[in-house]
């Protein structure tokens, strides 16, 4: 239905244009973006501070940045899966260390 892929935005609301690809620029390393001197082309990454999911029962699971906000978050629900919240983020970090270049 769409054509551009990754390179595509489409318009979620009218005046509202969002690319379906856009978190993926966040994702290189800072030697790729210099390399290629991606800001003097107009490339600005906005940091991604926190979204929401809506319920059909009017309650939400917000979801932040910061990690001791968001376990607070997931603890309003379920106080076993903010436990596991933390194992879960421990157990990333230590394999990010592994796999950073």
């Amino acid at each position: 239905d769409w054509v551009g892929g990754a390179a595509t935005s489409r318009e979620l609301t009218p005046g509202f244009l969002y690319s379906n690809c856009s978190y993926v620029c966040s994702l290189f390393r800072p030697e790729i973006m210099r390399d290629l001197e991606l800001p003097r082309f107009g490339l600005q990454v906005i940091s991604y501070e926190g979204g929401a999911v809506f319920t059909r029962d009017g309650d939400y699971l917000a979801n932040y940045r910061d990690h001791d906000a968001h376990r607070r978050e997931f603890a309003r629900f379920s106080r076993r899966d903010a436990e596991a919240y933390d194992r879960y983020s421990r157990d990333v970090t230590r394999q990010c260390r592994f796999i950073q270049p």
